[in-house]
């Protein structure tokens, strides 16, 4: 099956060489990965002086998640064809995909020597650059690779990445323009605009400002009126960013604690016992890069959460600094939402299906802050999609299905657009709700 090989794969005929080459290249077609996976073992076989055998192997592999097997293929391959471009290619995107960036750009600047015409090894080089932190020659070299190649939408795209990764938001803001004015519309303008607004609101609760929630510099991807306003009702409290995404792929880019944070339901209804005394000291608080090398912020009681920060932005102690003023604005913006009652609370619980007890102690600790009306949401297989109102502003909603961690990536896009809908008839129902109660907000 294309787009990563879903299903059974097909059946893997016996064959010489050319007859196995032949269904290697349209397998690799389909991008059907497994069916490649063992054809390339087949051709390797045959014939191991063959490099086909090995970076279509590789690329079936890296496109599997097989990465450690991708890894040491690709390391036997490069030794055995240190000559070959497309094994070259594909040792510096595995290498990249694990994690190993020094050696990624040594492999890209091979690259873009025998081939300096192509766009691809100089936006392996700047990513690789990025990647290590080193921002600011990262964008000397786009700056640069774009003279060279002034309308190429990757590598455009990369440098409002490097730009947003620099802190650099103005310069951010007149590189989105340029992507604009060759690629309107584009996937990679939409997910750029929004992470440099995102950022952008961010930074400026380390700044003192008054950041609240914005509209998206682009409209919600999906077709409907009034779902923004709908959206923007709501403050997501965990457990993870998929209702946050949600409202990013809804046109707005609310400002909020856990929004993209991590935790659950024992953690967040003790940190709401506790009034989130002490959320924000730097003593309960620790920062760590993740794979794509963006600072984690984690207290170690209560959750952690993505930053939107990159190494090579600031010293690490300065960004720190900044990430628990960061934290203690948001903590209050947070207290002051249920206190007032301006926001409706959505608690997403992704592993099943939620005890009334756990509901009830995570109702309790709001209810003792404020009369914010709360969510909260199970993610059950085999049920549709329903609201159930409960007394005292608390409802009990369910979605149908878990969604695995990797389709996180689908939001924003049309193979979404169902369980996107299903978010919106839960809001949709908890909004009514409540102005028909006469309930805040």
């Amino acid at each position: 099956m294309a787009g990563g090989g879903g299903g059974s794969p097909e059946p893997v005929a016996a064959g010489d060489h050319d007859t196995i080459s032949v269904a290697a290249k349209r397998a690799l077609s389909r991008e059907d990965w497994p069916t490649l996976i063992k054809l390339t073992e087949q051709l390797r076989d045959i014939e191991p002086d063959d490099p086909s055998g090995y970076w279509m192997g590789v690329q079936a592999l890296r496109e599997s998640r097989k990465g450690f097997l991708a890894e040491r293929l690709s390391a036997v391959a490069e030794k055995r064809f240190p000559d070959s471009i497309e094994i070259l290619i594909e040792r510096a995107k595995v290498l990249s995909r694990r994690g190993h960036h020094e050696p990624a750009l040594q492999r890209y600047r091979k690259l873009m020597a025998v081939q300096p015409e192509s766009p691809m090894s100089h936006l392996g080089v700047a990513m690789s650059l990025m990647y290590l932190g080193q921002l600011d020659e990262a964008d000397d070299f786009l700056g640069r690779s774009l003279e060279r190649f002034p309308n190429h939408v990757a590598l455009l795209a990369s440098h409002v990445i490097c730009a947003r990764r620099r802190l650099d938001l103005t310069a951010a803001r007149a590189r989105l323009e340029i992507l604009w004015a060759v690629a309107p519309e584009s996937a990679q303008y939409r997910n750029l605009a929004n992470s440099v607004q995102m950022t952008e609101s961010a930074t400026s609760a380390t700044t003192g400002g008054e950041a609240d929630d914005v509209r998206s510099v682009v409209a919600s991807v999906y077709a409907g009126d009034g779902q923004a306003d709908i959206f923007q009702r709501f403050e997501s409290i965990g457990a993870n960013c998929e209702f946050g995404l949600v409202q990013r792929a809804a046109g707005i880019e609310p400002l909020g604690l856990l929004r993209f944070s991590g935790t659950d339901i024992e953690r967040l209804s003790s940190m709401l016992e506790a009034r989130c005394d002490t959320v924000g000291d730097p003593a309960n608080l620790g920062i760590s890069l993740n794979r794509a090398l963006e600072y984690v912020l984690t207290d170690n009681r209560y959750f952690h959460t993505h930053t939107f920060i990159n190494r090579g932005a600031e010293d690490e102690e300065t960004i720190f600094q900044k990430l628990c003023k960061r934290t203690v604005f948001l903590r209050d913006k947070l207290l002051r939402d249920i206190r007032e009652g301006r926001k409706i609370l959505m608690f997403n619980h992704p592993d099943g299906g939620l005890e009334d007890a756990r509901v009830f102690r995570l109702h309790a600790a709001v209810r003792a802050l404020g009369p914010a009306p709360l969510v909260c949401v199970s993610q059950e297989a085999g049920t549709g999609v329903g609201v159930a109102a409960k007394p005292d502003g608390l409802f009990v909603a369910n979605l149908p299905a878990n969604i695995e961690i990797s389709n996180l990536r689908s939001i924003g896009t049309p193979a979404y657009a169902d369980r996107y809908n299903a978010w919106l008839t839960i809001c949709q129902a908890v909004v009514a709700a409540v102005a028909s109660g006469g309930a805040s907000p």
